[in-house]
């Protein structure tokens, strides 16, 4: 670019840095809700371009497919309009609706802001997330990556997700909250939420199998359960109970403080049918969890566990999360073989007699 001042001339080289993309429904739809619907079809975003979505987008009717190595990036802030005021940025799928990814361990597909800069990297709560509402069905997220979102991914009511090779990171609020749902996970790692891990509400059935859950970020318990609900904000009202399942195998769930595990159950333990939980080969962190008025027969119910305490030896680097297992981590050899699984969150073969606890095994 050529200047000219006060009779000078000076030439000065801009440069910026840009990326085609598929802005969907457009630049201009911030702040607003879009709705979109294909008659039950599926709607593939195999566009070589990444996606970009503004606004809240509604989908129903639709079988959305993400095939491995997608980026798709959700423009955030506030959204002030005639419903009122809240964050935006959000992908919202009714009962006919699905969601299907086709990421890989070379080629994972990838939810996050669309806030570029290296200062944004690990800046949680700059999208609202991933909703699946109630009755939505037939979810499923291979190879994928959630990030920078408020929550990772809600499953409402009687809506069903399975996850394999996922990571949901540096989020404001739970990594997944489930609500009276149905979830299966399995290697997938859930670090740098601002609440739990997981929060696992109202009942519902839950697996998780070699599953990594690290919370180093606040004073909430990695892992959240109850079997109720409440009518009313203050609890104080009418309290529905719904059957809980939980299921943890070879499972991580460690943090910096002495709980990560948080149990509530609405019967007192009255009724073990509504209240039914179970951890197999776990490296857990309990410990006021064990108090007469608690869980004290927790370890009941946590078979051939090992109750972590931080001086351990776990993983390689705590502090700037890498949680590839340390050459001395106490979860090397300790996990139960589970058929068929047979490979990490990376990919990586697992031993067949003696694997490893946790998403990631140690590679010898």
């Amino acid at each position: 670019v050529l200047i000219k001042a006060n009779n000078s001339s000076y030439k000065v080289n801009l440069e910026a840095w840009g990326q085609n993309a598929n802005y969907f429904p457009g630049r201009d739809a911030a702040g607003r809700v879009n709705y979109v619907s294909c008659d039950l079809q599926e709607w593939r975003w195999d566009d070589p371009r990444p996606y970009v979505i503004y606004g809240a987008l509604i989908v129903d009717s639709c079988r959305l497919v993400i095939p491995e190595g997608q980026s798709v990036y959700v423009h955030g802030g506030i959204a002030i309009n005639e419903l009122g005021i809240y964050n935006d940025g959000l992908i919202l799928f009714l009962q006919n609706a699905s969601l299907q990814t086709e990421g890989t361990a070379e080629n994972p597909v990838i939810f996050r802001s669309d806030r570029l800069e290296e200062e944004f990297q690990e800046t949680p709560g700059q999208w609202a997330g991933i909703i699946l509402n109630a009755g939505s069905d037939n979810n499923m997220l291979k190879h994928t990556k959630i990030m920078h979102s408020i929550v990772g991914i809600s499953v409402d009511s009687t809506s069903s997700l399975r996850m394999e090779q996922c990571e949901v990171a540096y989020t404001s609020g739970n990594g997944i909250a489930a609500s009276h749902a149905s979830v299966y996970a399995q290697n997938c790692l859930f670090y740098s939420n601002l609440s739990s891990g997981a929060s696992l509400n109202f009942g519902g059935s839950y697996i998780f199998n070699y599953c990594t859950f690290v919370n180093t970020d606040n004073q909430d318990n990695a892992i959240s359960m109850n079997n109720l609900k409440c009518t009313d904000p203050l609890c104080q009202g009418e309290i529905l109970v719904n059957p809980l399942y939980a299921e943890f195998n070879n499972c991580i769930i460690a943090g910096n403080d002495d709980d990560e595990i948080g149990l509530l159950d609405a019967t007192d333990g009255s009724d073990p049918a509504f209240f039914s939980y179970s951890f197999n080969n776990c490296i857990v962190a309990v410990n006021e969890l064990l108090d007469p008025d608690a869980f004290p027969n927790f370890f009941d119910n946590c078979n051939d566990c090992i109750n972590y305490d931080t001086p351990d030896s776990l993983f390689i680097d705590l502090d700037f999360y890498d949680l590839h297992l340390d050459t001395m981590s106490i979860a090397i050899d300790k996990a139960m073989p589970i058929i068929p699984i047979i490979s990490d969150l990376e990919g990586n073969p697992r031993e067949s007699n003696l694997p490893d606890i946790g998403c990631y095994e140690f590679q010898k």
